[in-house]
């Protein structure tokens, strides 16, 4: 298949992009309200069937369920950010190998990590800030999560697989129907079966794990670019270093969601109060999801595989209008969902916290001041999200540890000191304001290049116009009308 062929034939590279970055955000934020559904649900039911203790529990172990998504992120946005850009240039053969690459890496990573998890359990809970009673706990829900590790991360590969396959809402589907399961099996484990906290972590494991059977539509459909082929098995290290190297940047940034999560619940164990911790763990594991990343990572769902395949096919013009358009759509979509919370937090606190007053004064007070600038602060996850769909590896590392390495962490040792406990939750607001304006002046600088490599584009159309081929005269019209 020509370079030109390739171009023609996919959507990514001929729709209307604003059209096409809907499409497949709404698919990913159709799939994320879903998987919303379910954390809303494990928040209600851990909130009012086990109390405070399991808050303080998922505030806990909730590092770990970040751990998963940047794992199966690791391997999934780098393998199809690299296949993308092999399909805009027309080659099939080695996009698919690669598929094939992430599928081995995936299944062999995640065992090794599940088997070392079952064998230090007390240890890592220990280590993310569990004391006391907690420990028990939090040890019974990591039992749980290591086991379904396997299933969750492979299930996270095919995922961003199937989009990339022009399927997006194959995976919204797969996304969908495991939630509701889930909500329901959670039910019944804490309120009939009595299996406390455990419970949460069965839900988890069958709602995320429950993906990887996204890998029959590739067993069984014939049409699909990715068709699985034994060669593809064969491990090829250079391939999984790449795979790697392009995914770091969004492992890094999920590892340090969890690492600022670590940091803050020991820091609350010595300015806080237990209230604290369970507030901390509404506002963390439910509520920032909810109302903050599901959105956020809709969009770069959405942007990735349109960036990645218009930049390896040299259309310039179509990989600007999506960056740009996907900042405007994240920041209002941010900034109303943010209001709303707000307008309503009575009423979305008490739904988790059950009747326990001292609770939902404290979660509100608190996340008033944590999530105020959110909306501007996820902005540099999708620009690094971006940097990464292009393989600008370093560039999407530096712009996500920007706000929670480079300004929180600093700003969590600080400002305690000066403020108490309240400096602890200032500390996001501030660290997302820095974080946009490093954002915002990269795509500034990003859009310039984009331009230039725009116009160095249509003199090498204009170049082949003259050969007065189809595919040429049509490029040369697009490249014009944008």
């Amino acid at each position: 298949m020509s370079h030109e062929e390739a171009v023609v034939e996919r959507e990514l590279g001929t729709k209307n992009v604003k059209s096409l970055l809907i499409k497949y955000s709404i698919a990913a934020l159709i799939g994320q309200s879903l998987q919303m559904c379910q954390i809303t649900g494990d928040g209600f039911f851990v909130g009012n069937g086990i109390g405070q203790i399991g808050l303080a529990t998922i505030s806990i172990v909730y590092p770990l369920l970040v751990f998963t998504l940047a794992t199966g992120s690791l391997i999934g946005i780098g393998a199809t950010s690299i296949s993308a850009i092999h399909l805009g240039k027309g080659e099939v053969e080695e996009a698919r190998s690669y598929f094939g690459q992430s599928i081995v890496f995936s299944i062999i990573l995640s065992l090794i990590i599940m088997i070392l998890g079952l064998l230090n359990v007390e240890n890592i809970v220990t280590f993310l800030g569990a004391s006391g009673e907690l420990v028990k706990s939090a040890s019974a829900y990591a039992s749980v999560f290591f086991y379904s590790f396997p299933f969750t991360v492979t299930g996270c590969v095919f995922y961003f697989y199937v989009r990339l396959d022009e399927q997006p809402f194959i995976g919204t589907l797969a996304l969908t129907v495991p939630a509701l399961v889930a909500i329901m099996v959670e039910y019944f484990c804490i309120f009939k079966w009595h299996l406390g906290i455990a419970s949460s972590a069965i839900s988890f494991g069958l709602c995320v794990g429950s993906w990887s059977l996204i890998g029959i539509y590739f067993l069984i459909n014939r049409k699909t670019v990715f068709k699985m082929k034994l060669s593809d098995f064969k491990l090829d290290f250079r391939k999984i270093l790449g795979i790697n190297k392009t995914g770091f940047a969004s492992f890094i940034i999920q590892v340090v969601f969890a690492v600022v999560a670590i940091v803050i619940n020991n820091l609350l164990g010595v300015y806080g109060k237990p209230v604290d911790i369970a507030a901390f763990g509404i506002i963390n594991a439910y509520l920032l999801y909810i109302f903050s990343i599901f959105v956020t990572l809709g969009f770069t769902l959405g942007l990735q595989p349109i960036v990645s395949f218009n930049y390896g096919a040299r259309q310039f013009a179509r990989v600007r209008e999506c960056l740009t358009v996907s900042i405007k759509y994240t920041i209002g979509t941010m900034a109303v969902l943010t209001a709303l919370l707000f307008a309503f937090a009575h009423q979305v606190v008490s739904f988790f916290a059950g009747d326990a007053p001292d609770l939902v004064a404290a979660t509100q007070a608190d996340m008033k001041i944590y999530l105020l600038l959110f909306a501007l602060g996820g902005i540099s996850f999708l620009v690094s999200g971006y940097y990464q769909a292009i393989e600008h590896n370093g560039k999407a590392i530096f712009n996500g540890c920007t706000r929670n390495i480079i300004f929180i962490i600093p700003l969590l040792f600080i400002l305690p000191k000066f403020l108490g406990v309240t400096g602890i939750w200032a500390a996001q607001p501030i660290a997302d304001a820095l974080s946009f304006a490093v954002a915002m002046f990269l795509v500034y600088n990003e859009i310039k290049r984009l331009k230039q490599l725009e116009n160095e584009s249509i003199e090498d159309i204009i170049d082949e116009c003259g050969t007065s081929t189809v595919v040429a005269l049509n490029a040369c019209e697009t490249s014009a009308g944008n």
